[in-house]
């Protein structure tokens, strides 16, 4: 996942954050129970998703942190080894 999609997925859910769910306007007969299952809905995802993307940001940032580190210490395991 390259560093722009990560920058903007943490962007959009830093701003869902920020931002009032949208509004559902009162329905008649089987639509009412719809819309009461979309504010459960989107109260859910606005609860849950934004959250996790940041975590699943820091994860990753974290995991190319420790990635880089490894690869360091590989090269100069290599650097290491073909010395004479």
């Amino acid at each position: 996942m390259p560093d722009a999609e990560i920058q903007d997925a943490e962007r959009r859910a830093r701003a869902a954050l920020r931002t009032a769910p949208p509004t559902l306007s009162p329905g008649e007969g089987p639509n009412r129970y719809a819309l009461e299952a979309q504010r459960e809905v989107l109260d859910f995802i606005r609860e849950v998703g934004p959250p996790a993307v940041l975590r699943l940001v820091e994860e990753i940032r974290r995991l190319r942190a420790e990635q880089a580190k490894l690869i360091e210490r590989l090269r100069s395991v290599e650097t290491w080894n073909t010395e004479p």
